[in-house]
This record gives C-alpha cells, sequence and structure tokens, in this order.
C-alpha cells in the first residue's frame, strides 16, 4: 500500500516541477537548456545516489540496448511535453492529454506483460481518461 502514497507524493511534488519549469519556459527559456539543465541534475543526484548505495553496473547488452532506447525516448517524450505545455493555453491541459498515457500503459502491459486482464472496471476507467480530456478540450 504504500507505493499508493509514493505515486501521491509523486503527483504533487511533479506537479510543482512541471509549473516551476512552464513559468519559466513561458517567459522565453528554451525547452531546451531546461531539459538540458534538469538532466544535469539529475544526472549529478542519481550517480551520488548509485555511489552511495554502491550499486553494481553489470548489465546485458540487451539490457544497455533497452535503457538507451528508454533514454532517447525519455528525452523526446519530455521535449514534446514541455513543448505543448509552453504553447498551450493551459499549461494542465497539455499535461492532462499526456498523462492520458495511463490509459495506454494499461491496455500495452496487458497485452505485452501480461500483467493482469482486462476488465470492466478498466474499461470505464480508459473511458472516463479519455471523456476527460476531451471534455478538458471542449471550448465555448
Amino acid at each position: 500500500m504504500i507505493w499508493k502514497i509514493y505515486a501521491l507524493l509523486s503527483m504533487a511534488v511533479l506537479s510543482v516541477m512541471v509549473l516551476l519549469i512552464t513559468s519559466q519556459t513561458k517567459k522565453g527559456v528554451s525547452v531546451a537548456f531546461v531539459i538540458l539543465l534538469i538532466g544535469f541534475i539529475w544526472f549529478l543526484g542519481y550517480g551520488f545516489w548509485t555511489y552511495q548505495e554502491g550499486v553494481n553496473f553489470q548489465i546485458s547488452k540487451e539490457m544497455l540496448l533497452i535503457l538507451t532506447i528508454s533514454g532517447i525516448l525519455s528525452i523526446f517524450g519530455n521535449w514534446l511535453l514541455f513543448q505543448a505545455a509552453t504553447l498551450a493555453p493551459n499549461p494542465g491541459v497539455a499535461f492532462a492529454i499526456s498523462d492520458s498515457k495511463a490509459a495506454l500503459i494499461t491496455l500495452l502491459s496487458i497485452v505485452f506483460l501480461g500483467t493482469g486482464v482486462i476488465d470492466l472496471a478498466k474499461i470505464v476507467g480508459i473511458l472516463m481518461c479519455v471523456s476527460g480530456i476531451i471534455m478538458l478540450n471542449i471550448s465555448k
């Protein structure tokens, strides 16, 4: 159950991060520069953390390839997301659209990872997620 508390705390912390970043990009700071700076801080922070934990860095070539692809996708996805937030009239709408990835991840994890089955509750949740995004984007 602690994972739910972590998820809620993550939501709060990342929401503040998004507001801080978006406030700067709307003032003209380059999204690429912001992501570079955040990546540098992330690298230093996780580098120190893994050093303190004594993490074993022995990984297979397949895992290295998967993590490299994941890193590239992360860079591109974050750049797109912050570009959208900067250009959107309300950055929350851009993030709501992006956060609908939970529905996609749910479906893909069932198909590719075999982590459960699709049931009525999941279908309703996905439909609610999609309908919420549609409602956010309806303008008068």
